[in-house]
Formats: C-alpha cells, structure tokens, sequence
C-alpha cells in the first residue's frame, strides 16, 4: 500500500508497471477491533485506478 501512496505522489519515480494498462480495484476498510477480533467496519472506500502504460 505504501508503493501506491509513493506512486501517487510522484509517479515518474514510483512506477507500477506490473499494472500498466490494466485498471484495478481499490478498498479501504476500517475495521474497530475488541480483543484483536473485528466488531464493525468504521469506514469504507472504494476506488478503481487506471494505469497508463
């Protein structure tokens, strides 16, 4: 997640080209735990990226 963030913020120095003319789909949940097992989802997002070649 951290290369895509990277990627985003500078794409000429952080390319993916594993995915190079593809487009992707992105989810980003936040999920509370209690005793390290998950109670609800707090928050979702949903996101489909298209990569250039």
């Amino acid at each position: 997640m951290t290369h895509y963030w990277n990627m985003l913020g500078a794409p000429d120095s952080h390319r993916l080209p594993e995915f190079a003319d593809q487009r992707v789909r992105l989810a980003h949940l936040t999920i509370e735990l209690m005793d390290r097992k998950p109670m609800h989802v707090i928050n979702r997002d949903f996101v489909i990226v298209n990569f250039d070649a």
